[in-house]
């Protein structure tokens, strides 16, 4: 005779054992990172002949085509002013690759005071800055240059200058 209808599915039955593991995946590219080059800092006073560039920290970095260098620097300086009633400076803070300035940035300032007394002004000039140099040995440096009217001297204490390089 003819066949007959399909019955309903049955219950599904137990889960069986878990089978064995397969090999293991040839091992993937090493994925973008980050470095930090070495860092250069200092504490140690520096004393700035006001009118003259001065190099007050640097630092070298090796680098591969196409990666970034993250620059971060800061300095504190302080600005001596002499007896007279008003003054004025500028802090130029400049940022060199090789030799080259690749970033400056200023700070300025000007105010007046008792005739006759001596202050001591303090400001924290700091950058930063991405670069992209290719391929080679990259000497990264800070110098500052002060200028102004009525200084006496100008000092730099702490300071730092850190490269970060990015894949």
């Amino acid at each position: 005779g003819a066949t007959g209808a399909i019955g309903p599915t049955g219950a599904t039955g137990a889960i069986g054992p878990t089978g064995a593991t397969g090999p293991t995946g040839a091992t993937g590219a090493t994925g973008p990172g980050s470095l930090l080059g070495t860092p250069a800092q200092s504490t140690d006073t520096v004393s700035l002949t006001v009118g003259t560039e001065t190099p007050i920290l640097t630092t070298t970095v090796t680098s591969s085509a196409g990666q970034n260098i993250k620059l971060d620097s800061m300095a504190e300086v302080d600005i001596i002013i002499g007896p007279a009633t008003t003054f004025e400076y500028s802090i130029i803070f400049t940022l060199y690759r090789n030799n080259g300035a690749i970033a400056q940035v200023s700070v300025d300032s000007q105010d007046e005071k008792s005739a006759g007394s001596v202050r001591v002004y303090g400001d924290v000039p700091n950058l930063t800055w991405i670069d992209t140099p290719g391929a080679g040995t990259q000497t990264y440096e800070v110098r500052i240059n002060v200028t102004g009217t009525n200084l006496l001297a100008a000092n730099v204490n702490t300071r730092a200058l850190n490269a970060v390089i990015f894949d």
